[in-house]
């Protein structure tokens, strides 16, 4: 047997224990030489080749998930008027696909999923949670209940920071939840509160609006005198009457264990 047939034999012998993989839209695969991460594999630049048997002389690739990750966590905070609370935050995140930001990212966080999981989850919960209680001993017990917009700008503006410089990953958004009170009492009174506000809110909506319709039908009664002008005027109380209403937002909900509750949109 010739040389070039033996060389022949060898090649197809080898390339019949390895497979070609092509990174899935949304993954990247990383290159690893001895271990170390070295280069970046995306589906633009094509596949990799990967040892069937499981064995390899160098390199090694590794998956990489870049899509959109969410993960939940229930926080125990107290108020600025010392109530205590639990409150829940999802954050979503993802990972962006440059080769320095996965190289960065597999070093700190492991090559495999299931290490990067277990690694990056309880870094997270850390952030999350010093975050959220310095945020939730801003506001008393009552302005927490109203909304939790202040909360969610505030982490969202802190997290962000937190996750470009360490954990290698973009924040897509941030939701706090309805705090839940360890004192059921103040949930009850603060339901009460909020639900006198938001009807305050809609009188003052409900007036606004009559006091347009007023208006409205003294503007028709001068028609004749001035069409162009008439039309001018019902343009501007048609924006003041839309404004009105833009103001009262959310939806009382009566019922449950507690009392009345606020539906914030």
């Amino acid at each position: 047997m010739n040389k070039q047939l033996i060389l022949t034999i060898g090649i197809i012998t080898l390339l019949s224990g390895c497979y070609w993989r092509q990174p899935a839209e949304g993954t990247v695969e990383v290159k690893t030489i001895y271990g170390e991460a070295t280069d970046v594999v995306s589906p633009a630049d094509g596949g990799v080749y990967e040892d069937a048997y499981g064995w390899h002389w160098r390199d090694d690739y590794y998956e990489v998930n870049l899509r959109a990750k969410t993960e939940t966590f229930s926080v125990s905070a107290s108020s600025k008027d010392n109530a205590g609370l639990t409150i829940p935050i999802s954050i979503t995140y993802s990972i962006p696909g440059t080769k320095e930001n996965v190289i960065a990212y597999v070093k700190k966080f492991g090559l495999t999923e299931e290490e990067r999981k277990q690694r990056r989850t309880p870094v997270i919960k850390s952030r999350i949670e010093d975050i959220t209680r310095k945020n939730t001993a801003e506001f008393n017990a009552y302005e927490l209940l109203i909304s939790q917009q202040g909360i969610q700008k505030e982490a969202l503006k802190d997290l962000e920071a937190i996750f470009t410089s360490q954990m290698h990953a973009k924040i897509e958004s941030v939701v706090v939840g309805k705090p839940d009170f360890i004192d059921d009492g103040i949930e009850v009174a603060g339901s009460r509160v909020v639900a006198a506000k938001k009807k305050e809110e809609e009188e003052g909506a409900l007036k606004k609006a009559a006091e347009t319709k007023r208006q409205r039908l003294e503007i028709e009664a001068r028609t004749f005198e001035n069409p162009k002008m008439y039309a001018l005027e019902l343009q501007k109380l048609a924006i003041q009457e839309a404004q009105a209403w833009a103001k009262h937002e959310g939806t009382l909900v009566f019922g449950g264990n507690k009392g009345p509750t606020i539906q914030l949109k």
